[in-house]
């Protein structure tokens, strides 16, 4: 049960005051896309997404996106945000995520992932040894893929909510 347990439980990714990554030594940030960065089905990224990422990286912390999705779905909302990422990550499995941090010089140890599902970002974060923070999915609408996934996903968030192993941050 620990490999689904994240470090931080937070209600989106919005909820997260910028001071969090601050005091939390946080250099740069994994954030998965659909359903946690913005609606899966959002093309271009909100005002509100862009108000966000752009006061992150304001305050030095780089920002990738890091997705299970296909290259034409990140790239471009990705470049609307003038941020780099990698798609198709494989995610749980951590060995493209390990790959894209080696590649880029960064430090496991200064750096948190973010991402609405247990399955798949959780995990992926535990196989790569980083720290992460699970949030609510932003819309209930899922791709078709992400169904099975939910299921899961939603019995073992309410039992670790249940054992108090988990609990809300932010606003």
């Amino acid at each position: 049960m620990k490999r689904f347990i994240p470090n931080y439980y937070a209600k989106n990714l919005f909820s997260l005051d910028i001071d969090f990554y601050i005091n939390n030594h946080i250099e740069y940030i994994l954030c998965d896309l659909d359903n946690t960065l913005d609606a899966f089905d959002s093309l271009t990224p909100n005002e509100e997404t862009i108000a966000y990422v752009n006061k992150i990286i304001e305050k030095g912390i780089k920002f990738y996106i890091l997705s299970n999705n296909q290259k034409k779905r990140v790239s471009p909302f990705a470049k609307a945000l003038g941020v780099e990422y990698l798609h198709h990550t494989g995610k749980p499995f951590g060995f493209k995520i390990k790959r894209f941090l080696k590649m880029k010089g960064l430090n496991i140890n200064k750096g948190m992932m973010i991402g609405d599902q247990i399955l798949t970002d959780v995990l992926a974060a535990k196989n790569v040894g980083i720290r992460v923070c699970l949030v609510d999915q932003l819309v209930k609408r899922d791709q078709w893929c992400t169904f099975f996934n939910r299921i899961i996903d939603n019995h073992l968030r309410n039992k670790m909510i249940k054992k108090g192993q988990i609990t809300r941050i932010g606003g």
